[in-house]
C-alpha cells in the first residue's frame, strides 16, 4: 500500500515538472477551477491525471483516494496550497 501512494505521489509531482517554469503555487492553482484556494478530490484528481497519462499508469480512484488522505494532513477534505507544497518538500 504505501509503495502504491508512494508511487502515485511521484507520478503527480512529476507532472508538476511538465510545468516548471509555472511554479508549483501556479501550478496548484490552475487545478483549483473554483479559485477557493484548496483542491476538492475532483479537482486534484485532475492534477494527478497528466503524470500517470505520461507514463501508462492508470489513475484508480484508490490512488486517487490514498495520495488525497495522505496530502490532507489537517483532515478537511480538501488539499490546501500549503498541504500540497509540503507534500512536494518532503520528497
Amino acid at each position: 500500500m504505501k509503495k502504491l501512494i508512494t508511487t502515485s505521489l511521484v507520478l503527480a509531482l512529476s507532472a508538476m515538472s511538465l510545468t516548471a517554469t509555472a511554479g508549483p503555487e501556479n501550478y496548484f492553482k490552475s487545478f483549483d477551477k473554483n479559485a477557493d484556494g484548496s483542491l476538492d478530490k475532483a479537482e486534484y484528481k485532475k492534477l494527478l491525471a497528466p503524470g500517470f497519462k505520461s507514463r501508462g499508469k492508470e489513475l484508480t480512484d484508490e490512488r486517487v483516494e490514498n495520495n488525497f488522505r495522505r496530502l490532507n494532513t489537517n483532515g478537511d477534505a480538501v488539499i490546501s496550497l500549503e498541504e500540497f507544497l509540503a507534500s512536494k518538500k518532503k520528497k
